[in-house]
């Protein structure tokens, strides 16, 4: 298995198992995690019940009941095979109407409120109505929301090495699911930004860091620093997931999926495990709060960096099984491997694209 292709395993496996092992803990406090399960090291059938609810400043939503069997994912990952369809069909890097089209290829009405979140039908219903996609996300009622900061790991696989294009690629794509003003978006854009510098051959932990902090306002590069210090002091990973659950429930009380928190907290994982992908993934599911949205960043990115040789083989299995299983309510039904078939070839051919761009000056190669 060669380097990018490695990475780009460890990236997608990373953040599906993340997603799908903390089903069981998300949205719980440190003392349920820890009364339910100790430290949670698997994935474990969860069952939905059906509820009709409402977020905060939201509209109503609903689940619908459902037996998820172990190795399911949800709504997140769902929005990340809808970006990853996009580029294995358009063989490259996308812009939005890539996106809305294969929103409209893949999803289905009765896919809502099982793993697809009903918070996204009202964006779907717009851009069916002929909305178009840019304007979508002026109706978010979340401007901080993790929404594509969580989903986002192709586009920061396909511009693998190019940090400023992935985050001008959030930029020009994220209008789908975010106001333009919010740190939502900004933070995905760190994030992607990050993805893409882990990909570079020659990139360190500090690089990575540094990426995250290039693309967006002083306001998000000033809160993501001022997290960082978390997971460069001495005190060990339990100690300091309570000291950032302590300063997120003081800022946000019970709402627990903004991007500001779940970036910052995955990247303090990733930091603290040395991008090791399997303790990424272990941690993000028992950080507590939005531990499913934590352990995609934390893992995607470690997965990224170190690729897959650190997560056992049967983990993934054990997502495509969930996959063929939950065939009904899923968008797409690609295997781990298979997305990342679509992923590594799509990549190459942007590469080569690059390479053709430079060899149109050859006046400049020697500069």
């Amino acid at each position: 298995m060669d380097r990018v292709y490695d990475r780009i395993l460890g990236c997608i496996a990373g953040s599906r198992i993340g997603s799908s092992m903390a089903m069981s803990t998300e949205h719980m406090s440190i003392e349920q995690v820890e009364a339910n399960y100790g430290f949670l090291t698997e994935m474990r059938d969860t069952v939905q019940s059906e509820r009709v609810f409402r977020w905060t400043h939201g509209p109503l939503t609903r689940k619908n009941h459902y037996a998820f069997c172990a190795g399911s994912t949800e709504d997140g990952i769902e929005r990340q095979k809808l970006i990853a369809d996009a580029i294995i069909r358009k063989n490259g890097r996308i812009t939005i109407q890539d996106l809305a089209e294969s929103w409209m290829r893949n999803i289905k009405e009765e896919h809502f409120g099982y793993a697809l979140h009903w918070s996204d039908k009202p964006y779907y219903e717009m851009l069916k109505a002929g909305l178009p996609a840019g304007y979508i996300g002026l109706f978010s009622l979340w401007p901080a929301v993790v929404t594509l900061a969580r989903s986002c790991h192709p586009i920061g696989l396909i511009n693998g090495g190019d940090p400023a294009q992935a985050a001008q690629d959030i930029y020009s794509i994220g209008g789908i699911y975010h106001q333009l003003h919010g740190s939502g978006i900004q933070t995905a854009a760190a994030y992607a930004a990050a993805l893409a510098e882990a990909m570079d051959p020659n990139a360190t932990i500090d690089s990575v860091l540094k990426a995250t902090l290039e693309y967006v306002d002083k306001p998000v590069a000033d809160e993501l620093k001022t997290m960082y210090d978390f997971a460069f002091n001495d005190d060990d990973i339990l100690v300091m997931r309570r000291k950032i659950n302590d300063r997120f429930i003081r800022m946000y009380g019970e709402q627990k999926s903004s991007g500001e928190e779940v970036v910052s907290r995955g990247i303090c994982i990733f930091i603290k495990t040395q991008a090791d992908t399997k303790q990424s993934i272990l941690h993000g599911v028992n950080f507590a709060r939005d531990t499913d949205c934590t352990a995609a960043i934390a893992a995607g990115l470690a997965g990224a960096f170190s690729g897959a040789s650190q997560v056992p083989e049967e983990w993934i299995k054990l997502i495509d099984e969930g996959t063929i299983k939950n065939k009904n309510i899923t968008v797409c039904h690609r295997s781990i491997k298979e997305t990342c078939d679509g992923l590594y070839q799509a990549f190459g051919n942007q590469m080569q694209k690059r390479l053709a761009q430079y060899n149109k000056f050859p006046e400049v190669h020697a500069v």
